[in-house]
């Protein structure tokens, strides 16, 4: 959102009207031609900050003294914000990805129903969440699965039949690197067993003769 309200009959771009309209006077707002209309019409938004900074200008010309007002805060800790998402359980648009689905407001009714906690009472706004059918989907990489990769990669759709492919093929390539490498092996081992075979009738042989020089 832009601040700096651009007057009703302007046309063009949004900032060549040449009026400051970053503040309004509250004395004189609902009879301006300017914010008049739109305060009537309800165009109305809440801007959240930490404070705001003022120049002292009540001491006459000079040097002014620029200030920081803000609400005040209890001393001492840190101040931490923090949210919890609901879920609800899944319909059959997204049934067949997971079973639970994050609480969609989808409306600008949804959404004032639910921030107005004074006249809206817990039961009723949760009541008002429904689960939403008009939703799009696309497979994505699996970066995602890092919670550190933040790029815009993560949201760019993959063909799954390309990864399937490519899966594939991976697959075959290791059966088929492991399948000779097993073969060798194989052979090593017989060839071991062969020359240890060997080995022992040699002996037997060198053991025959020897018990048979020494009984002549």
């Amino acid at each position: 959102m832009m601040w700096g309200m651009i007057p009703p009959w302007h046309k063009g771009e949004p900032k060549s009207h040449g009026l400051s309209t970053n503040n309004c006077r509250l004395e004189g707002m609902i009879g301006s031609k300017l914010y008049g209309r739109a305060f009537s019409k309800g165009n109305r938004c809440v801007i959240v900050c930490d404070g705001f900074y003022e120049w002292q200008t009540t001491k006459g010309k000079g040097n002014k003294q620029p200030y920081f007002i803000y609400m005040p805060q209890p001393e001492g800790g840190e101040v931490i914000y923090s949210y919890t998402l609901i879920t609800t359980e899944s319909n059959e648009t997204l049934s067949w990805l997971h079973h639970r689905a994050p609480a969609i407001l989808y409306t600008e009714e949804q959404i004032d129903s639910w921030l107005d906690y004074s006249s809206v009472k817990s039961e009723k706004a949760l009541h008002s969440i429904k689960p939403v059918k008009s939703l799009v989907w696309h497979a994505v990489s699996t970066l995602v699965n890092n919670s550190r990769n933040k790029d815009t990669n993560c949201n760019k759709p993959v063909s799954l039949e390309k990864s399937t492919a490519n899966s594939a093929s991976s697959m075959f390539m290791k059966a088929w690197l492991k399948k000779p490498e097993t073969k060798v092996k194989r052979e090593i081992s017989e060839a071991e067993e062969n020359e240890c075979s060997k080995d022992i009738n040699d002996k037997s042989k060198r053991i025959k003769t020897d018990l048979g020089n020494d009984l002549k």
